[in-house]
């Protein structure tokens, strides 16, 4: 074989082991910083091996990534803020856009990481994109350890308390739900009940709404931005054109057919046919 054959190699074996070290610095040294290199270089490697790889794709699969990480209470607690922070952001429809276009820039913009470092650090509740500073207390340390006398440890902030259908908290047990996808939990109650008229018209009622929410899915109490949706309905974005604004909506889809105990079983059926049909 040719000299030149062996220097086109060793040069493709080089740049995928610098991809490796820039992806890869995340791991050994949790950063804001460190997390967008992980994300820009690691869609970078999966293009490379599957072409077809869109920025939705590789962005679905490593917010399921996080959230399998999320459940490891072993998980150290700086890269679990990170990670949390970040979730609360991909679920954000305008800083959803922002990391797309970030993944999707021919080489890594430090100006475009450096802004999005901002808005996450400033995001507060999963889908509502503000601009007000995180406080720092909204996320705290747990003091016990799995395993340990003190206790299970403390959930991922902005989670909800969700009671069972028998009236209990069953130990006061939290789900990280979003505010969408309780109201998106009502619309497909009264969808499947043939009442979209209905549910129109009590969209626009949000405290109405909120009580119908509450006492329908036994949820002690609902994520403040529930009353930011008045009139919202998933159905223009799902059968819409923009396929971008069409996957925000899948992280909402799967929390409902992934929790039939709390919506019911004809709900999360309905919520995974969607994800079949359209995800």
């Amino acid at each position: 074989m040719s000299t030149s054959f062996f220097g086109e190699r060793f040069r493709r074996v080089m740049a995928e082991f610098l991809i490796f070290l820039k992806a890869g610095k995340f791991y050994f040294f949790p950063s804001a910083r460190n997390l967008m290199l992980d994300l820009w270089y690691g869609y970078l490697h999966m293009r490379a091996v599957r072409a077809d790889t869109t920025a939705d794709i590789f962005l679905n699969d490593r917010v399921l990534l996080m959230e399998e990480a999320m459940a490891d209470a072993r998980l150290a607690w700086k890269k679990r803020r990170l990670y949390l922070r970040f979730l609360y952001a991909a679920a954000d429809p305008e800083l959803y856009s922002m990391i797309i276009t970030f993944l999707e820039a021919p080489s890594f913009s430090s100006a475009l990481s450096a802004g999005l470092i901002d808005k996450i650090e400033r995001v507060r509740k999963p889908g509502l994109g503000g601009t007000r500073v995180v406080k720092e207390e909204t996320v705290e340390e747990p003091v016990g350890v799995a395993g340990d006398a003190g206790g299970e440890p403390e959930q991922p902030a902005g989670s909800v308390e969700v009671a069972s259908a028998a009236g209990s908290v069953e130990g006061a047990r939290k789900r990280n739900l979003f505010a969408k996808t309780y109201f998106i939990a009502a619309e497909l109650y009264y969808e499947l009940k043939g009442q979209q008229a209905e549910f129109e018209s009590l969209s626009r009622r949000t405290n109405k709404l909120a009580e119908f929410v509450k006492k329908q899915f036994h949820t002690v109490r609902l994520p403040g931005t529930f009353s930011d949706l008045r009139g919202y309905s998933y159905k223009p974005v799902l059968n819409g054109d923009n396929e971008s604004r069409k996957g925000q909506l899948k992280p909402f889809f799967r929390q409902l057919s992934e929790n039939p105990d709390v919506f019911g079983k004809p709900i999360a059926q309905r919520a995974q046919r969607i994800l079949v049909e359209y995800f």
